[in-house]
């Protein structure tokens, strides 16, 4: 890949090689966070023997097409890689944005008050648990779990 004929190939298609340091994985953090994200999300979930490659490749095809359209990615704004690219994520923020500020005024009229005052009510809390599934109050046996505090209102 080195060689001045691939160098002029890649030259001619507009595409610019980058050589990476072996073992330096800030040379390439995007590609880094990528594979790191693969292996911990789907390869080590799975249970890959002799023979079963084939697998592991639809396995890999079906975890990019989820990476890409699916799942929200925190640098960019939690928008999928899919609507950022195609210029949809700025409208998706903003959306999220006005939604946020309704459900604020919403609680404000509900509670009969405003900002942090909750209007005379007591305010309870209750403890979902989050496991690394995603799914809400499964049971989690050998896992790490962390808590989320929704907080609800009690009259």
């Amino acid at each position: 890949m080195k060689g001045k004929s691939i160098k002029a190939f890649f030259r001619d298609l507009g595409i610019m090689q980058i050589f990476c340091r072996p073992h330096t994985p800030d040379d390439n953090t995007e590609m880094e966070s990528f594979f790191a994200t693969l292996k911990c999300e789907r390869l080590y979930r799975g249970s890959y023997g002799e023979g079963q490659a084939l697998q592991a490749e639809t396995d890999i095809a079906v975890f990019i097409e989820y990476y890409n359209c699916g799942r929200l990615h925190q640098g960019i704004g939690f928008v999928t890689s899919q609507e950022r690219h195609d210029g949809r994520d700025k409208e998706l923020r903003e959306e999220r944005q006005r939604g946020l500020e309704l459900a604020r005024l919403l609680r404000v009229i509900e509670h009969g008050g405003q900002g942090s005052q909750n209007g005379g009510k007591n305010i309870e809390t209750r403890e979902l648990h989050v496991g690394r599934d995603g799914g809400l109050n499964q049971e989690v046996t050998g896992v790490q779990v962390c808590s989320l505090i929704i907080p609800s209102v009690v009259s």
